[in-house]
């Protein structure tokens, strides 16, 4: 069992609203329907597809200037459903527009498959393929423009849908673990046993080292409170890593004692091989795990 402290997260989305929102969708649901069934009434409707929607009325009349805005998209099975933040109308046809709050100044490759998805999900559900995609960035005004060839995207749809076939017919969650880069985005790290096993088990030490940055495990060796200060010793791949982190911050390591094991995340260790120093960021995090955790002789 691990005990965390978790903070709120607001994300903003940028897109139109007032009277054109509220006239996109009426207009989106009215070109939707289909043996009287809309676009809301899929929303409602878990084992709504698009089959079962009558004949799909293409979307290549799409005038110039006009701006829809959170159209639903579907795939043909039902297996894929996504909502387009913004479509446009363009002398070229239509434009599919997705927009993060991050601070980005690249194109992740997750932002361009997902736009890919949509625009596969959009041939799906209105019967054309988009002219284009773009990634935008409002924070910073950086937009990026996306591959949305048709047999690219129907070979990210086709992926997709194979993984969710894949998770659907798997009754082992941990089965479908692939432990990787991707761990950096995921918020089930401290409670994924594949991920720390794939951490444990790393036989180079300067390879775990790089890796402990995402994730690594501690037994606590010593720990006192020294002023506004948290001072921690732990037992890591036969080395000892310094921590210091602010009480104000960390209040919950007063439960810790000796003996005891820590996760700690996002967090890189620098400084001496066999006594590295742990490097605090604004996004550590230190999770108490109640019971044995996962040492390197299970890893292995």
């Amino acid at each position: 069992m691990l005990d965390r402290a978790n903070g709120t997260c607001r994300e903003t989305r940028a897109g139109v609203t007032g009277p054109l929102r509220r006239r996109s969708r009426k207009r989106c649901a009215s070109r939707a329907a289909g043996g009287g069934r809309t676009t809301s009434d899929a929303e409602r409707d878990p084992d709504f597809t698009l089959d079962q929607r009558g004949p799909i009325q293409p979307m290549n009349e799409f005038p110039e200037g006009e701006v829809e805005v959170e159209i639903l998209v579907r795939s043909r099975d039902g297996l894929l459903i996504g909502r387009v933040d913004r479509v446009e109308g363009t002398p070229g046809g239509i434009r599919l527009i997705d927009y993060k709050s991050a601070l980005h100044d690249d194109l992740p490759q997750r932002y361009e498959r997902q736009l890919q998805l949509y625009a596969a999900m959009w041939h799906d559900t209105w019967g054309a393929w988009p002219a284009e995609a773009r990634v935008i960035y409002p924070l910073t005004g950086a937009a990026y423009m996306v591959d949305v060839a048709a047999s690219t995207c129907e070979g990210v749809a086709a992926e997709a849908a194979k993984l969710v076939r894949t998770m659907l017919a798997e009754r082992r969650p941990s089965a479908l673990a692939r432990p990787g880069d991707v761990c950096t985005l995921c918020e089930f790290r401290p409670w994924c046993r594949p991920f720390w096993r794939t951490q444990a088990a790393e036989p180079s030490h300067a390879a775990a080292l790089v890796r402990a940055t995402v994730g690594f495990e501690g037994v606590v060796e010593a720990i006192d409170l020294r002023g506004e200060n948290w001072r921690l010793m732990l037992r890591w791949r036969g080395c000892l890593v310094r921590l210091v982190l602010p009480n104000d911050r960390f209040g919950h390591l007063a439960r810790v004692r000796q003996g005891m094991h820590l996760r700690v995340l996002d967090t890189p260790l620098r400084g001496l091989r066999q006594q590295p120093t742990a490097s605090l960021t604004p996004r550590t995090e230190v999770f108490i795990l109640e019971g044995a955790g996962i040492g390197e002789a299970e890893a292995r």
